[in-house]
């Protein structure tokens, strides 16, 4: 995969974590708590400073109860937007 789109799939998913976050009325405190995470990593993720490991990535989205396949796909169609 081209570095671009990379960047491009990493703003994505920074856009969609913020927003599913947000949706659920989180904190980054209270998901970062929910997920084990600490909230810089939150922070991290949210600015696409920061590309998460595959635990990382079940653990948010158990946090947003949302399946790890379903929060991956709303990634891809926030980067298709792009």
């Amino acid at each position: 995969m081209e570095q671009s789109r990379i960047n491009t799939f990493l703003i994505a998913f920074a856009v969609v974590l913020r927003r599913e976050r947000r949706s659920r009325k989180l904190t980054q405190q209270e998901l970062a708590r929910k997920a084990s995470k600490s909230v810089r990593y939150i922070s991290l993720l949210e600015t696409s400073r920061h590309q998460p490991t595959l635990e990382s990535l079940k653990l948010l989205s158990d946090a947003l109860d949302l399946s790890v396949s379903c929060l991956l796909k709303k990634v891809e169609d926030e980067a298709e937007k792009k």
